[in-house]
């Protein structure tokens, strides 16, 4: 009676045992998947984030390329312009300061 116990015993503990090792190794898998599908998620989002950040910083680059490229073009016609008309204005001014002192000839009438 003691030996069928005992025997009873161990196939309960054996049981338990079985049952405890596929709990665990259920639980063990499923932890696994759970962190290899979050550890693909936020891979993505950070791929996702930095191609997003990525093409921002294109973006504004070109952006600020173009508008230096404007800025010097504008800035370059507008010395131009001021270059050309610099003759003429030293011309008039001389023409200005010339007559007062009747150097110019007679005044316009």
């Amino acid at each position: 009676m003691v030996s069928r116990s005992v025997h009873r015993l161990g196939e309960m503990a054996l049981r338990s045992a079985t049952l405890l090792a596929r709990t665990v190794f259920r639980s063990a898998t499923l932890l696994a998947q759970t962190v290899f599908r979050s550890a693909t998620l936020l891979a993505q989002t950070v791929l996702r984030s930095a191609t997003l950040l990525a093409q921002t910083v294109l973006r504004s680059a070109s952006l600020l390329a173009r508008t230096v490229l404007r800025s010097a073009s504008l800035l370059a016609r507008t010395m131009i312009r001021f270059v050309s008309l610099l003759p003429q204005v030293m011309i008039r001014s001389a023409e200005t300061e010339i007559r007062p002192l009747g150097l110019a000839g007679p005044p316009p009438e």
